[in-house]
C-alpha cells in the first residue's frame, strides 16, 4: 500500500515540476538581458570574427596568391616614399608621422634611407601579420580606407575654401542627404565622405555607413576633388565644434540689422549672425533647447481659452444670408470681432504671459502653452484642440482662394494677411504665398500683429504649427537677415521687371517716353498706392530721374511690411528671447513655426506604430500606405489634419523623437457585418487612426476620401466623458498596449 501511494504521488510531482518550469521560463522571458551579458557575448563574437576580418582586410592590401601589394596600396606607398625623400627646408618641419612607426622601422627618416623596393616589402610583411596596423600607418600619412589622400598641403589653405554660397550648398548636402538631418552630422569625419552622383551605382562601403547616404544630387559639389571636399568639411566641422563650446559665453542680443549701415560690427554675435548659414542646424537646435529650458517656468495648470465654435460658425452663415448693402460698411469690424483670432486676443491680454512659457512635461503628456476648450464639443484629451486651434486661426488668417465666396482679401475673416501679387497673378514659383497687409498700420492692427507674434512664440516653444505660407521677405525681417532683390521677385515678379527697366542705363529717350510713363508712387501688395516723394502722385518720372525712381520704388517695396514685422518680433520676444532669432536663418524660422508643406511618407512610416493585432504586413495597413502614396499632396495634408488636428508634421527623425510624436494605426473598435460601410475614425489628441477591415484598396481609398473631405466643424468624440468616466484613461491604456507591442 505504501509503494502504491508513492507511485500515485509521482505523477503529481512531475506535473508540478512542469508547471514550475513553465513559470520559470515565463519569468526568464520577462527579465531583460543584462549589459554585462551583452558585452560578454559581443567579445566572444568579436574573437570569432576577428580572424575572418583580418583575412578580408589583408586581401585589400596584398594579393592572396603571390603576396604582392595591390595597385591602390602601391600607389599610396610611392607617394609616401616621394614625400619622405623630398628635401625639406627646415629640419623637423614635419613632426607628425616621424616617430609614430619608428619601432617598425617606418619613420620618415628610415623610409628616406631605404630603397622603394625595401620600403614596399616592409609594409607587405606588416600587412601579412597585422593588416590593421598598415591602415593605421596609411591614416597617419593622410590616406583613408579607400587609399584616397584626405589631407591637403597647409601652405595653400586659403585657396581651398569654397565660396560662401557654395559652402551653404555644401552644408545643406551634408545635413539633408548625408546625415538625414540627425545629430550624426557632428560625428561625421572628413574621411567618411566619398560621394557619387545619384545617377551612378552606389559605391561599396567599408566603414559601416549606408551606401545610399554617400549618394547626392548636388552635382556642383561633385565637380571638386574629394580631398578638397573633405578639407572644407573639416574646416566647417572644426568651426561648429568650437562654437558648441563657445555659445554660453556669447551675447546674442546684438544683430547685424540693428547696427547702422556705415558702422562696422565689431561684436562676436554680429559676425556669427552674418555667418549664421555656416552654423549647423544641430548646433542651433542645442542652443534653442537650452535657451527654452532656461527661460521656462513651472506652473500648476495652463491658462484656459474658451471658444464656442458652433455659435461662431452659425453666426457667419446667418451673416452671409442677411447681408445687404448697408451692412457692408461695417463688414471688416464685424468679421474681426466674430473671429476666433480676435476672441483669443481678448482672452490672452488678461493672462500673465510668463504662464505661456511652460517647462516641457515628462512622458507623453501634451506640451501646451494654454488649454483650449471648445464649449459644446465632447473632446477627450488636450493636444487635439490645441493643434486644431492653430489650424482654425491659420484658416482665418490665410483664406484659401478656393473657399466659398472668396474674391480678395476683403472677403476674409481677418485683414492681416493678403495674397502676394505673384499669387493673384499666378506668376513665378511662389503662387501660393501670402504676405502681411501693408495698409494695416493702425494701432489696433499692430496690436493684432503683436499677438500673432506671441502665438508664433508659442509655436517655437511648444512645437505646434501654423499652416501659413509666408514669403522669404517676411521671415528675413523677423530674424534680421538682409533683404535682396530676389526676395521682392518672389513677392512680385512684375514689380522687379519694372524696377530693372527704370534702372537700365542703356534705355534711350524714345523708348522711355513711349513705354515708361510713371509717377513717383508705387502699388503695394494689397493694391494700395504709396507716394515715394511728397506729392509724388502728381510728379511724372523723367529720364534724368528714372534711377532715383528705381531706388525709391525698390526700397518702398522691400520695406512695405516693416512695421508689421517689428510688431511680430515684439510679440515673439514675449515668449522666447529675441536673441535666439538672431542665430536662425529665414528657412529655419519658417520651418519651426510653419513646418513643411509636403508629407514625407518614408519619414511618417518610420514613426508609425500598430496596435491590437495589426502589423505593417496587415492588409488594411498595406492598403493605407499604398493609397497615401497615390494621393495628391493636398489630400495627404488633409489626411494628416484629419488624424492629428494640423497639417504640418515634424521635419525629421530627431524632431519626432524630441517631441515624442508617433502615428498609430488601430483596427476599428466597432465590428460587424457592415464594417466595410463604416468610415475611418481619428483621435486627433493622440494622432491615432482607426481603420475598419476593408477588403480592398479601392474601398479604403473611397472611405478615406469621404472622411477627409467632410466639412466638419466639431471635434465631438463618440464617448461623452461625463457619461463614460473611463474615456480619459484611454491614452494610458493605448500607451501600455504600444509598449508591450514594441517589447
Amino acid at each position: 500500500p505504501i509503494e502504491e501511494k508513492k507511485q500515485e504521488r509521482k505523477p503529481e510531482k512531475k506535473n508540478e515540476k512542469k508547471e514550475e518550469k513553465k513559470e520559470e521560463k515565463k519569468e526568464e522571458k520577462k527579465v531583460p538581458v543584462s549589459l554585462i551579458e551583452v558585452i560578454r557575448g559581443a567579445s566572444i563574437f568579436a574573437k570569432e570574427v576577428e580572424p575572418l576580418a583580418n583575412i578580408n582586410i589583408r586581401n585589400r592590401l596584398i594579393s592572396s596568391k603571390d603576396c604582392s601589394p595591390t595597385n591602390e596600396l602601391k600607389c599610396a606607398l610611392v607617394s609616401i616614399y616621394e614625400l619622405a625623400t623630398t628635401p625639406k627646408k627646415k629640419a623637423g618641419s614635419q613632426p607628425g608621422p616621424q616617430s609614430v612607426f619608428a619601432e617598425h622601422g617606418l619613420s620618415m627618416e628610415k623610409i628616406a634611407q631605404m630603397k622603394i623596393e625595401e620600403f614596399v616589402d616592409s609594409v607587405v610583411k606588416m600587412a601579412s601579420t597585422n593588416p590593421i596596423q598598415v591602415f593605421d600607418f596609411l591614416a597617419v600619412h593622410g590616406y583613408d580606407l579607400w587609399f584616397t589622400k584626405c589631407s591637403l598641403s597647409a601652405t595653400k589653405e586659403s585657396q581651398f575654401m569654397f565660396s560662401v554660397p557654395k559652402l551653404e550648398e555644401f552644408i545643406a548636402m551634408c545635413e539633408i542627404e548625408l546625415s538625414k538631418e540627425t545629430k550624426m552630422i557632428m560625428e561625421m569625419e572628413p574621411s567618411y565622405l566619398r560621394l557619387t552622383p545619384l545617377t551612378e551605382k552606389p559605391i561599396k562601403t567599408i566603414n559601416g555607413i549606408d551606401e545610399d547616404m554617400l549618394r547626392t544630387h548636388y552635382i556642383s559639389i561633385l565637380q571638386h576633388s574629394l580631398p578638397l571636399i573633405r578639407y572644407n568639411w573639416s574646416v566647417l566641422k572644426n568651426f561648429n565644434d568650437n562654437l558648441m563650446n563657445a555659445i554660453p559665453y556669447i551675447n546674442w542680443s546684438m544683430c547685424v540689422n540693428l547696427i547702422p549701415e556705415n558702422s562696422i560690427p565689431y561684436t562676436i554675435s554680429s559676425f556669427l549672425a552674418a555667418a549664421r548659414k555656416l552654423c549647423l542646424n544641430y548646433v542651433k537646435i542645442c542652443l534653442q533647447q537650452a535657451v527654452l529650458n532656461k527661460t521656462s517656468v513651472v506652473r500648476e495648470r495652463p491658462p484656459k481659452l474658451l471658444f464656442e465654435r458652433l455659435r461662431l460658425a452659425s453666426e457667419r452663415v446667418r451673416g452671409k444670408e442677411e447681408e445687404n448693402e448697408s451692412e457692408k460698411v461695417d463688414e471688416k469690424t464685424q468679421n474681426l470681432t466674430d473671429s476666433m483670432f480676435f476672441k483669443a486676443y481678448e482672452q490672452v491680454k488678461n493672462i500673465n504671459l510668463t504662464l505661456l512659457r511652460p517647462s516641457k512635461p515628462e512622458g507623453s503628456a501634451p506640451f501646451l502653452a494654454f488649454e483650449i476648450i471648445f464649449q459644446g464639443e465632447y473632446v477627450v484629451g488636450e493636444g487635439g484642440p490645441y493643434r486644431q486651434f492653430f489650424a482654425d486661426l491659420s484658416t482665418e488668417l490665410q483664406p484659401s482662394a478656393s473657399s466659398e465666396g472668396y474674391t480678395d482679401v476683403r472677403s476674409s475673416a481677418l485683414h492681416l494677411l493678403c495674397p502676394t501679387p505673384s499669387n493673384v497673378n499666378h506668376q513665378g514659383d511662389s503662387k501660393d504665398k501670402y504676405t502681411f497687409t501693408p495698409s494695416a498700420k493702425s494701432a489696433m492692427d499692430l496690436l493684432l500683429y503683436e499677438f500673432l507674434g506671441l502665438l508664433m512664440g508659442c509655436c517655437i516653444r511648444t512645437g505646434v504649427r501654423f499652416s501659413l505660407d509666408l514669403p522669404s521677405i517676411i521671415w528675413k525681417q523677423i530674424v534680421g537677415e538682409p533683404l535682396t532683390l530676389a526676395d521682392l521677385e518672389e513677392l512680385d515678379p512684375a514689380a522687379v521687371g519694372m524696377i530693372k527697366l527704370f534702372a537700365n542705363p542703356a534705355i534711350n529717350v524714345e523708348e522711355f517716353n513711349s513705354s515708361l510713363q510713371e509717377c513717383f508712387c508705387v502699388l503695394l501688395s494689397d493694391m494700395t498706392s504709396e507716394e515715394l516723394i511728397p506729392n509724388g502722385a502728381n510728379i511724372q518720372v523723367s529720364l534724368e530721374r528714372k534711377e532715383e525712381y528705381a531706388i525709391l520704388a525698390l526700397q518702398a517695396r522691400l520695406m512695405e511690411s516693416k512695421l508689421q514685422c517689428q510688431a511680430i518680433r515684439k510679440g515673439i520676444s514675449k515668449i522666447v528671447p529675441m536673441a535666439m532669432l538672431n542665430f536662425l536663418t529665414h528657412q529655419e524660422i519658417a520651418a519651426i513655426i510653419c513646418g513643411k508643406k509636403t508629407i514625407d511618407l518614408g519619414l511618417l512610416k518610420r514613426h508609425a506604430r500598430y496596435a491590437k493585432g495589426l502589423t505593417e504586413n496587415s492588409d488594411r495597413v498595406k492598403f493605407f500606405w499604398e493609397v497615401m502614396a497615390e494621393l495628391p499632396e493636398a489630400d495627404k495634408l488633409k489626411v494628416i489634419k484629419f488624424c492629428w488636428g494640423q497639417e504640418r508634421l515634424p521635419a525629421n527623425d530627431e524632431e519626432y523623437k524630441r517631441r515624442q510624436v508617433r502615428f498609430m494605426i488601430k483596427p476599428a473598435m466597432r465590428r460587424g457585418p457592415n464594417e466595410e460601410q463604416a468610415l475611418p475614425k481619428a483621435d486627433t489628441c493622440f494622432f491615432n487612426l482607426e481603420l475598419p477591415n476593408y477588403k480592398s484598396k479601392e474601398t479604403l481609398k473611397q472611405k478615406l476620401l469621404i472622411a477627409i473631405h467632410i466639412d466638419y466643424v466639431t471635434m465631438n468624440a463618440e464617448d461623452n466623458p461625463a457619461l463614460n468616466p473611463r474615456a480619459n484613461e484611454r491614452r494610458e491604456e493605448e500607451e501600455e498596449q504600444l509598449n508591450s507591442h514594441l517589447i
